[in-house]
């Protein structure tokens, strides 16, 4: 190219590029005008006093509002004008209004002692006036303020009711951030197990309602739970599909996340040169978004990788800037990691009077804000410096401290590790406890059999009459109370099934050693919960019809998990049934479920489908468990093979438990059984018909 034709592209850009500034000056300065308008119009109309006291109300809100954009302070001055004119007034609903812009404004100028107390009288009100979703969303208020002044736990215990609220007001876009803030804080103490089941949670809330564009920041967070179990090939695998769906749905904030996520994947795994590459693409991005937070860290980040390459200039040039800009907007976390980070390059330095300063300053924010990873590494450096500076003592104090929150650390994740081994023991101890009551009611029929004989010879010593009546109730009394014990243990071990729950168990270890990770989580919260509902629903004689379905949910997907999904399934409620209002006897239908799975579908090689549906029929409702099986006669052939001279026991216990509540109640609860058969006769499945009767809550 021409020296000519360079200058005048020079010339040409000089001119581009102020022409740009002049438009968007331009711009700003009719923005800024119009806005001011506005301001003055909304001051004019306040001034008026005819106007009525709910039209200035919505004056005063509207002009906080716009002051916000330009004053803070200002726009604080008018919202607690509001409020104290709304609390006059009796107002809850602009009392309501006026705190959310008081909270904000505290929020935006750092006050965040302000927002704790405001955001919990906004919740009183909340619920003064039955808004669940207000309510979620001002404790998810309190939530942020205390995690900005450091208080976990308590930002914790109010992100778990803002989760709840949320998930009664039907916001689900809410529930899953609040799960991810709460897996967030999790992930920051160090329990990543915790993390990773919020994480989960929101993750599967999403993609159950189709809420695909905010599967990226569920993504990041999956991927930095990896790479703090050092599995960093999924790590880059989930921070490279969150930047694809980032850069589809123009999300520029998640976008920057997972290029962080990214460069520091590639950091641990000492490629220096990618992780530099994709820290400045987050770096530019944190410019355009004017986050400064994000900035902060990435430049903290950079600065690793500088001081891995020898680049030392750069690296304390970079944890200068990062420790400036977390000081400029009070970013407790950032002071007291950046400030370790500078710390250690001093100490790489041997600048050593400046490196004990920073680094006792980390330790120090770090004990306040609960930061215990940050606090374990400062230390460690702490340790080191003493080490260089020959105290041996303050060294071995400092490496002690150090050594005493690692261990404590490692501990945790340990502990972990064994719970799928304390669930097998728990299971054990169960069956155990079977046995031994199977034998104790051996016992009582032997003493009562006893006592049969004795009441019978004192009945003969007074009377024959006598006998004959006392005999006749107390023979039917006791075989009624054997035949109620005998049939709980049956329902016990029934439930209680072991070939089921050790099965679940080995599936679960095949999926952690085999197969996902991720899987093997879902798999095993399933577990819990079906679990967890099997005990729970053992001592109550009523349960939610809502809480059977969510419970059949859990069985059947742990099913088809355990057959590898070879067959699918559908719970099909009619419109008109109201399951969260309708209370049934627990685990009716199950049984039949699992005849279905066992029976007629397990023995098919692919292309099951169960189908379960639930519609209303007067005062009860009306179940069909469908399968596309072999059909019952197939099934008890190849029982047979199998297993000969077995005979399988659980439907029987389900007849007599129906013939137990039908007596209980006197109500008629009935089943049917129809085998299914294509036009030629071939068996083609099975479909059971339950009718069972409900009561309502109230």
């Amino acid at each position: 190219m021409s020296r000519n034709k360079k200058r005048g592209l020079i010339k040409f850009d000089k001119n581009f590029r102020l022409f740009i500034i002049i438009f968007f000056l331009h711009f700003y300065s009719i923005t800024v005008i119009a806005q001011n308008a506005i301001i003055d119009s909304l001051e004019n109309e306040l001034q008026n006093n005819a106007q009525p006291d709910n039209f200035k109300l919505k004056q005063y809100y509207q002009l906080s509002k716009q002051y916000q954009q330009v004053d803070v302070e200002k726009s604080q001055i008018i919202a607690f004008d509001l409020l104290k004119i709304s609390n006059d007034n009796d107002s809850l609903y602009w009392s309501l209004a006026a705190l959310d812009l008081i909270v904000l404004n505290y929020e935006a100028l750092n006050e965040f002692d302000s927002c704790v107390k405001y955001s919990r009288e906004a919740t009183y009100i909340a619920k003064i006036i039955n808004k669940p979703w207000d309510v979620a969303y001002f404790q998810s208020m309190l939530g942020n303020a205390q995690v900005n002044l450091g208080s976990f736990y308590d930002a914790l215990e109010n992100y778990e009711k803002a989760v709840e609220y949320s998930k009664n007001a039907e916001m689900i876009k809410y529930e899953t951030a609040f799960l991810t803030n709460i897996g967030k804080i999790y992930h920051f103490l160090g329990d990543d197990l915790k993390a990773l089941d919020y994480f989960l949670q929101s993750y599967y809330i999403k993609k159950e309602h189709e809420l695909t564009d905010n599967l990226s920041p569920s993504l990041i967070n999956i991927a930095s739970v990896y790479s703090t179990l050092e599995k960093y090939e999924e790590a880059v695998n989930f921070h490279k599909e969150a930047i694809k769906l980032a850069e589809g749905s123009n999300k520029n904030y998640y976008r920057m996340k997972a290029l962080t996520g990214l460069g520091f994947d590639y950091w641990l795994m000492k490629e220096y040169e990618l992780s530099e590459k994709n820290y400045f693409k987050a770096l530019h991005l944190s410019d355009s978004l004017n986050d400064k937070t994000s900035k902060a860290n990435i430049l903290a980040k950079l600065s690793s990788v500088y001081q891995e390459t020898g680049k030392k200039e750069e690296a304390l040039k970079c944890a200068e800037k990062s420790l400036a800009l977390s000081r400029e907007i009070d970013y407790q976390y950032g002071i007291s990691s950046f400030t370790r980070t500078l710390g250690e390059i001093y100490l790489s330095e041997k600048k050593y009077s400046e490196a004990k300063k920073l680094l006792l300053n980390s330790i120090e924010i770090s004990r306040t804000i609960k930061a215990m990873d940050n606090l374990k590494d400062s230390y460690l450096s702490t340790s080191l410096l003493y080490e260089k500076l020959d105290d041996a003592d303050k060294a071995l104090k400092y490496y002690k401290l150090y050594s005493t929150i690692r261990d404590s650390l490692l501990k945790h994740e340990e502990a972990d590790k064994y719970t799928v081994v304390q669930i097998k023991y728990e299971m054990e101890k169960k069956g155990r406890e079977v046995e031994n009551l199977t034998h104790e009611n051996e016992i009582k029929e032997l003493k009562l059999s006893r006592s049969k004989y004795l009441l019978f010879g004192f009945i003969v010593f007074f009377s024959m009459v006598f006998l004959f009546l006392v005999l006749f109730i107390r023979q039917n009394r006791i075989r009624n109370i054997q035949k109620t014990v005998v049939l709980e243990q049956k329902l016990l071990r029934s439930q209680m099934n072991p070939h089921f729950i050790f099965n679940t168990l080995a599936a679960i270890q095949k999926y952690i050693y085999d197969k996902s990770s991720l899987l093997a989580t879902d798999y095993l919260g399933r577990f819990t919960k079906l679990m967890r509902f099997i005990l729970q629903s053992s001592a109550v004689e009523q349960i939610k019809l809502e809480d059977e379905i969510i419970f059949l949910n859990n069985y059947i997907k742990l099913q088809a998990l355990r057959f590898d999904n070879k067959f699918a399934y559908e719970i099909e409620t009619d419109p008109e049934i109201e399951s969260d209002e309708m209370m049934i006897s627990p685990m009716l239908i199950q049984p039949f479920v699992e005849n279905a799975v066992e029976h007629g579908l397990r023995p098919i090689e692919k292309g099951g489908m169960l189908q379960i549906r639930l519609n209303l029929d007067g005062d009860y409702i009306n179940v069909e468990v469908e399968d596309n099986g072999v059909g019952r006669e197939a099934a008890r052939k190849m029982n047979e093979q199998k297993r000969p001279g077995h005979k399988s026991m659980a439907m029987d216990i389900t007849k007599e438990r129906l013939a137990y509540l039908n007596k209980k109640s006197n109500r008629n609860i009935n089943f049917k059984v129809i085998d299914l058969s294509d036009k030629s006769g071939k068996p083609i499945g099975t479909r059971v018909i339950l009718n069972i009767p409900f009561t309502y809550v109230n």
